[in-house]
């Protein structure tokens, strides 16, 4: 700042210190906007915790949701009762059912039965949301998706499937 005359050396500092805390401030700008979305985050996980746990400190609560086990006084009454529900479902969206097969039921009380089916991309999907969307509450695991060979009979149906649909019993009184 040589050859300035010193009032205007103090304007000229002045600037430099002013467009230097404007940089410092435009630099931290994306950091206040993440901890702002943070912020936010934390809040919505905080309500939702609150949520589940209103939820989960209702006495009430069991008597609202004994809809979501498979009935049956039995764990064979409860296959059969789901064997149906998953061949209802397969009817429904279009698939042709060929098998339903019984797993053992697990040391959790769970109930797995494997279905073999034959669908196109449409049915497969309106099938697997009809399940999952059902009440009792199912689970769908081990999904096995394959094309067809073109000799293949049964017109449109291009998928080979397989998956396993996992119930849980009511327990045993």
């Amino acid at each position: 700042m040589m050859g300035l005359s010193p009032p205007f050396q103090k304007i000229v500092a002045v600037l430099l210190l002013a467009l230097l805390v404007l940089l410092v401030d435009a630099a931290l700008e994306p950091l206040r906007l993440s901890q702002a979305q943070g912020a936010r985050e934390l809040a919505q996980a905080r309500a939702t915790l609150a949520r589940y746990r209103a939820v989960a400190d209702d006495e009430t609560a069991p008597a609202a949701t004994t809809d979501a086990l498979l009935v049956g006084a039995s764990t064979s009454q409860a296959a059969a009762a789901l064997q149906a529900q998953i061949k209802e479902a397969a009817i429904a969206a279009g698939a042709r059912l060929d098998s339903v097969e019984a797993l053992t039921a697990t040391e959790d009380g769970r109930l797995v039965l494997r279905a073999r089916l034959t669908a196109d991309t449409r049915s497969l999907q309106a099938m697997l949301h009809r399940l999952e969307a059902a009440r009792p509450v199912l689970l769908i695991d081990e999904l096995y998706v394959r094309a067809r060979t073109g000799r293949a009979e049964g017109a449109g149906l291009h998928l080979d499937v397989r998956f396993d649909v996992i119930g849980f019993p009511e327990p045993a009184a």
